[in-house]
Order: structure tokens, then sequence, then C-alpha cells
């Protein structure tokens, strides 16, 4: 029998068990196998490492969920709506003064 997960469960799940160790995927896979069909796509696993850390690395990305860096690439700018500013993850619907706002906080951190 399958169980729908909600999108913010899985996150906290995902992230609350890595920040003990366990890789992502590892995590994944064992939700995989207990929710069967209800478990969010993999989106929400990338979501949730930038949301665990917002200076994490498509690259880094790339390693944990074992995705290809386009894929990784295509679900930060076009699924979850995410830039990169100043090493930071943020949601693209940021107004141009919370943008200049983000800029001159990172002026000000080097």
């Amino acid at each position: 029998m399958a169980m729908l997960v909600e999108k913010a469960e899985a996150c906290a799940v995902l992230w609350f068990l890595h920040l003990q160790g366990k890789s992502t995927t590892e995590v994944y896979d064992q939700m995989t196998a207990v929710y069967q069909e209800g478990v969010p796509s993999y989106d929400t696993v990338v979501e949730a490492l930038i949301l665990s850390s917002g200076r994490i690395t498509i690259e880094a990305i790339v390693h944990e969920v074992r995705i290809s860096h386009g894929s990784a690439f295509n679900t930060i700018y076009e699924e979850l709506h995410m830039t990169n500013v100043a090493v930071h993850w943020v949601p693209q619907l940021l107004t141009p003064v919370q943008k200049q706002q983000w800029i001159d906080v990172a002026k000000k951190l080097l």
C-alpha cells in the first residue's frame, strides 16, 4: 500500500537524517522502499539539500543525489526557481531592492 508523503514532511526527514550523517540518497532510497510511490520527487531532495546548506554547490548536489549536472542545474533553476546570489541559493522571485540588499550584505562580509 503506497502512502502519500507531504513535501514538508519529506524535507524534514531528509534534513534530519542528513544531519545525522546519512547520505541524502540513502535516506531517499529508504523512504522509497517504505512509502513506495508516495515519496516526492528528487526535486524535493535537491531542495532539502539547498535549504539545509545554502552554500552547497551544484557539484556537491550531483555527488550527493547521484544525478547529472544538467538535471541538477535544471531542477534548481527551472523547477525550484532559485538562483545563486553571493554564494547563497535564493528564490528568483526577490524584488530588485531585495536583491540589492543581498549584494550589499555580501560585500560587507567580504
